[in-house]
């Protein structure tokens, strides 16, 4: 609905707007709590020492972008962006035992994870387009889920001890 505002904003007042819907972002510092992406809550459980939980199978699919390629798309949104709907993401689909798997890789060690029952309402595939973004705002994401993953852990985990 504020997105459909938006529009009749812009044709009754000639409001500029620019809408941004992100793919699940993740990075250094995110907090685990609340809305906190799955990335934050692994790495805060691995911090902690503790088993990481999957929901479900853990083939479910998220496309995960990092912070630091979203911090670049808001900056090209205020130089090219006017009027547009534009997805920011990967558009690739990671599945959340290949999270599992990647966060195992980089601690170095292997990782407790147990599984628990699908949570109601989650979503089981998630991935977006970022053509507009490649097109509009000649925007791409720079970091793979790998590097940024790294990255993530090495100021979240490492950076704690």
């Amino acid at each position: 609905m504020p997105e459909h505002y938006l529009r009749i904003y812009q044709q009754l007042y000639g409001l500029r707007y620019t809408i941004l819907r992100y793919a699940n972002v993740y990075g250094p510092m995110q907090t685990p709590h609340g809305e906190g992406s799955v990335v934050a809550i692994f790495l805060d459980r691995i911090g902690k020492g503790q088993p990481l939980v999957i929901y479900g199978d853990g083939k479910q699919t998220r496309d995960f972008v990092y912070v630091k390629d979203v911090v670049r798309a808001n900056m090209a949104v205020v130089l090219k962006g006017d009027g547009h709907l534009i997805h920011f993401s990967t558009s690739n689909k990671s599945t959340i035992s290949e999270l599992c798997g990647h966060l195992e890789r980089i601690h170095g060690k292997p990782l407790l994870a147990t599984n628990a029952d699908e949570r109601p309402g989650d979503i089981r595939h998630s991935c977006l387009s970022n053509r507009k973004a490649q097109e509009i705002l000649e925007w791409k994401p720079n970091y793979s889920l790998w590097h940024g993953l790294k990255e993530s852990y090495a100021n979240t985990i490492i950076g704690e001890r």
